[in-house]
């Protein structure tokens, strides 16, 4: 598991991943099962509504929320400030995939928005466990 964010979210978390930005000027995502998904959903794209987190960031998934955690330190990093909490029940999918250098990671909510972040290539194990987590193996 990455970094644990317990303390700071104020209760376990089950699964988390470290998450870099990405591209925060992108307005719309084609996402593609994702995009998919959504068209049936709602007939149009998944907007990009990604929190600011800085440079890295935790998303950290417990009992009952997908929890979007700051981090912060010149060596080694450490969870600041919860910057987002959503409930389990408004995460209607989430896939973990793609990307060269990196892989994309995208969050899409049941109100048609989505959060898209990416995580280095040899992490992408810890972002399918909170996928699974989430019931989106």
């Amino acid at each position: 598991m990455a970094t644990d964010a317990s303390n700071l979210i104020g209760m376990p978390q089950m699964a988390a991943v470290r998450v870099m930005s990405k591209g925060s000027t992108a307005k719309m995502l084609t996402l593609g099962t994702l995009g998919i998904a959504m068209a049936e959903h709602s007939g149009r794209q998944a907007k990009n509504n990604t929190p600011a987190f800085g440079r890295v960031g935790l998303l950290a998934v417990t009992a009952h929320e997908l929890v979007l955690v700051s981090m912060a330190g010149a060596i080694t990093l450490k969870p600041k400030d919860v910057v987002a909490r959503v409930p389990r029940s408004a995460v209607i999918a989430m896939e973990v995939g793609g990307g060269v250098a990196s892989t994309r990671v995208v969050v899409l909510f049941a109100d048609g928005t989505a959060w898209a972040v990416e995580v280095p290539k040899n992490t992408a194990k810890h972002a399918r466990a909170v996928a699974a987590e989430l019931g989106f193996a």
